[in-house]
Formats: C-alpha cells, structure tokens, sequence
C-alpha cells in the first residue's frame, strides 16, 4: 500500500494575511522562516495544515489548532520542511514557486520520493500561475 500524501497549493495573497493569522497559534506566530514576506509566511503555514487535513482525510472540518505546527527547518532548493505537533509521524516540504506556496505532506519515516526543483518547474508551466 502507498504511503499516503496531501497536497496543497495557494497563492500568496496580501489580502488574506490576517484572515490567515487569525488561523494560526500563538506558537506559530513565532516560528522563524525563511525570511519571507508575512503574506508568504502565513501562506506557507495555512498550506501545511491544509495538506496534513487531507492526509488525515478530515478536510477542515478539524479544529485547525490540531494541526499546530511545531517547527521548520531550512532545507536545500529553498524549501523547508516542518513538523507538527500532535502528529510527529507525518512532515511537511513546502516552497514558492511563482508566487504560490506548495506544501506536501507525507509519513516522516518514508524518505523522500520526489525532486523538489523538478516539482516547481513542472508547477512553473500551468497557465494559471502567470
């Protein structure tokens, strides 16, 4: 059997800032990012919930507190990686690309099966990303 993967994708949108602050913990507010413009980082954060609630297969529905993220750490191609709180088992990748955060969640013990550079040019080229 597979191991299972969520995916979410959202543009980053200035005009959604606080509704997506107004989402996130006390916690999350703190955490350090790659130094990122605040729609960027609230954008990134909403994303990595969002694919861990598909994932879990309970959309979001779930009160977003159970998805608090812990922490993020820098990784190469510009990514980060982060960690959740109530559910060590699973990890996040998320990058920008074209203005777009990307997050992907998968088990954490399961090593990486795909090219983070090769994701975001294939991303690059959907028309709706112009």
């Amino acid at each position: 059997m597979p191991d299972p993967l969520g995916v979410d994708l959202e543009k980053i949108d200035s005009g959604n800032i606080e509704v997506l602050e107004n989402q996130m913990s006390t916690m999350e507010k703190k955490i350090s990012l790659l130094p990122l413009p605040r729609a960027a980082r609230v954008t990134l954060i909403w994303t990595a919930k969002e694919a861990l609630s598909k994932v879990l297969k309970t959309g979001l529905i779930t009160p977003l507190e159970v998805f608090e993220i812990e922490k993020f750490e820098h990784l190469a191609s510009n990514c980060v990686a982060g960690y959740y709180k109530f559910f060590p088992q699973y990890k996040v990748v998320s990058f920008i690309v074209k203005g777009y955060i990307c997050s992907i969640v998968y088990p954490a013990v399961t090593k990486k099966c795909f090219d983070i550079d090769v994701l975001k040019e294939g991303l690059s080229m959907y028309s709706f990303m112009e």
